[in-house]
């Protein structure tokens, strides 16, 4: 409505607020939008928000000396401080959730490798024709395949986490493309897959806009974002190809079916490896882009 005005602190969004309270809550720096502009533009742009701010700014009127002390008799005991708008703070929060997805990242892979290569084994059994050893050897991995399941819970919070900051600070006014939205429809199933090229993959065009309006000189490249996309559904369709083959595998161990399925699951851990590597880039990216927006902001 007219006469509400919106405006941003530490990287988040407040309002709507009356003028007065704006006021109160703001510096000249402090971005603000209100209904009928444009964009967002710092308080000293607007002209009635500006003389208000000069106002509660302004320096006291200077008093003699005696006046002083006259006044100081009267003043009351105690008064309450002068508000002053604190300065920008570091995203410390980002960056705690940065470091809890590497460690999970790193020890995701360091188990997958060791199922990998527990597999890989497994197939070199069947073609000796040792069934029984390779069978052995495949319930092995996926014993080890367990110690995965803790460790993708925390990575896959921490993860929707990162996202969710990353869109929150587009103050993007799209009700389509709300933080919430973005991160809930990641969880429809097959949805998903059309989605995270829009969570994921268009992230970065959102994050220039942004920088752009903050008048920040840099470039938040969008390769690692698309890439990632296209690498989580890659990684779905070889996991569905991989179910197929050592389906088949079961009633018909010929060889080629065993080296057909060997291949199948060299790329699909190979692309799983690559995944999570550009998952740990696109979440640097967010990362830095946090930092830029609270110290501008």
């Amino acid at each position: 409505m007219e006469g509400e005005y919106y405006y941003i602190k530490d990287s988040e969004r407040f309002g709507p607020v009356n003028k007065d309270l704006l006021v109160r809550m703001i510096d000249h720096n402090t971005y603000i939008w209100s209904y009928g502009y444009n964009d967002w533009t710092e308080a000293r742009n607007v002209p009635d928000i500006k003389n208000a701010l000069d106002q509660r700014f302004a320096a006291p009127p200077f008093i003699p000396p005696f006046q002083q002390q006259a006044k100081q008799a009267t003043k009351p005991r105690y008064e309450a401080p002068r508000y002053v708008p604190e300065p920008a703070k570091p995203n410390h929060g980002m960056h705690s959730l940065y470091i809890w997805l590497f460690v999970s990242t790193l020890i995701i892979l360091a188990i997958r490798s060791a199922s990998a290569v527990a597999e890989m084994d497994a197939f070199n059994c069947m073609q000796r024709d040792d069934l029984e050893f390779a069978q052995k050897v495949f319930t092995t991995a996926s014993l080890i395949n367990l110690f995965l399941f803790p460790f993708f819970i925390v990575f896959y919070i921490v993860f929707m986490k990162i996202l969710y900051r990353g869109w929150k600070l587009m103050q993007i006014n799209d009700p389509r493309l709300t933080p919430g939205k973005i991160v809930g429809y990641l969880f429809i199933p097959f949805y998903n897959l059309y989605w995270i090229f829009i969570a994921i993959g268009s992230w970065s065009k959102h994050a220039n806009r942004r920088l752009q309006q903050l008048n920040i000189s840099h470039e938040v490249g969008s390769g690692i974002g698309i890439s990632l996309a296209i690498s989580a559904l890659t990684s779905f369709l070889l996991a569905i190809i991989q179910v197929i083959v050592r389906s088949m595998l079961v009633y018909e161990p010929s060889g080629e079916m065993i080296l057909g399925a060997q291949i199948v699951s060299i790329l699909y851990y190979f692309n799983f490896s690559i995944a999570f590597v550009l998952i740990i880039l696109f979440s640097k990216q967010i990362h830095d882009f946090s930092k830029l927006t609270s110290e501008r902001s």
